[in-house]
């Protein structure tokens, strides 16, 4: 079908008649005319196509031949948007669909890193996203340049960073500094005791030792000096390097009363959620934040559609509020939490210590249980001390 006629519109008439007048109606179409095209005849009937906007200069021959007609089919615009306009939805459709595919082809659904050896990926998506670059942002935004400055900058440990768009994808090419070899301090200090113990292991790399193996020191004691002497007898400073470990004891002290206040978990969740799509924020959930004391779950994922990220982050909380109640505790009870908690405050005190034999003493009162521990434990105990000058 040519063009025109399709814009146009075109329809396929039957006509029915007597044989003398149908040749007599088709005689008279192109003097008044017409345009008609594959016009066959077959007995008293006869087939033609004509343009739609030509159909009403039919009426006049048809009455003059006295011929009956027929539209048998109908092609063309026209007639199909009539058939659209009757199905509103598709067509409304088609465009919202038509729209939505425009809108999304221009967000970023999905950020790769590369290059990371220290760095940890999720502190680069941290820089970027600081820098306004997430799954949904919109691509026209992103100066790729702008971005790796500012995200160099937060990131010191980076020589150079490239942030790419390809497609709905955006790369983040980074390329982390050798690090230099720690510069030796060139400060003059001395090497002090941090507690009370007794050397057990001395190893003077600068300075002149002021103990021995087996010496007893106090806290503050000077381990090793950073003053030295020259050959020629004069003195210069330096700073007191040395591997200094010496055993040492440790006082440690937990009390538990009889009745505590202990928060219990009341059966209560209350679930909170939200989705950032396309710098867009949706409330997943309209519940408040509980009041009183709860205890608070945080956490973030990306939306997934056959296994493949989609540009919607769902974030979501999730509050277990707690009641506080007096509880009195059997001896077991006592006696567990308080070993707990010594345990706990061994490890925040003596982190860096090795414990060599412990002893612990309980003391039981009508308050509560006690507990003492004695710890026999190994350590570095040099401490640098600046010299001062004057």
């Amino acid at each position: 079908m040519k063009i025109s006629r399709y814009i146009d519109g075109c329809v396929k008439v039957r006509v029915q008649g007597p044989p003398e007048r149908l040749h007599r109606f088709l005689s008279l179409l192109f003097p008044a005319g017409l345009e008609v095209w594959q016009v066959s005849r077959r007995d008293q009937q006869a087939f033609f196509w004509i343009k739609a906007s030509q159909v009403r200069r039919l009426r006049p021959l048809r009455r003059r031949c006295r011929v009956k007609a027929h539209f048998v089919e109908k092609k063309g615009l026209p007639f199909q948007k009539r058939r659209l306009w009757e199905r509103q939805g598709l067509f409304w459709g088609a465009v919202l669909g038509g729209l939505l595919v425009w809108y999304l082809s221009g967000g970023v659904w999905q950020i790769e890193v590369e290059g990371c050896r220290a760095l940890s990926t999720e502190q680069v998506l941290a820089a970027a996203r600081e820098e306004g670059v997430v799954p949904g942002c919109r691509l026209r935004d992103i100066d790729g340049k702008t971005v790796a400055r500012a995200m160099q900058s937060a990131l010191p440990q980076a020589g150079w960073i490239a942030v790419n768009t390809d497609g709905c994808t955006v790369h983040i090419v980074i390329s982390e500094r050798e690090e230099p070899a720690p510069a030796e301090s060139e400060t003059p200090c001395n090497l002090v005791a941090e507690c009370d113990g007794v050397i057990t292991s001395l190893s003077v790399m600068e300075g002149t030792a002021a103990v021995v193996d087996g010496s007893v020191v106090a806290k503050g004691q000077l381990l090793v000096s950073g003053v030295q002497e020259n050959k020629d007898g004069s003195m210069h400073l330096v700073h007191a390097t040395a591997h200094i470990t010496a055993t040492t004891t440790h006082t440690l002290t937990v009390h538990v009363e009889k009745q505590e206040q202990r928060l219990f978990w009341q059966g209560d969740t209350v679930w909170r959620g939200q989705m950032d799509a396309f710098s867009l924020t949706f409330p997943l959930a309209l519940r408040p934040a509980p009041d009183g004391v709860y205890i608070r779950h945080q956490w973030e994922e990306p939306a997934c559609l056959f296994g493949e990220p989609l540009p919607f982050l769902c974030r979501w909380e999730q509050y277990d509020r707690l009641q506080a109640k007096t509880v009195a505790l059997t001896e077991r009870e006592m006696r567990e939490t308080a070993y707990m908690r010594l345990l706990l405050i061994e490890r925040q005190q003596l982190e860096d210590c090795t414990v060599l034999s412990s002893s612990v003493k309980e003391t039981w009162t009508d308050e509560g249980l006690t507990l003492t521990a004695t710890l026999q434990c190994e350590q570095k105990i040099g401490k640098e001390q600046e010299i001062l000058l004057q």
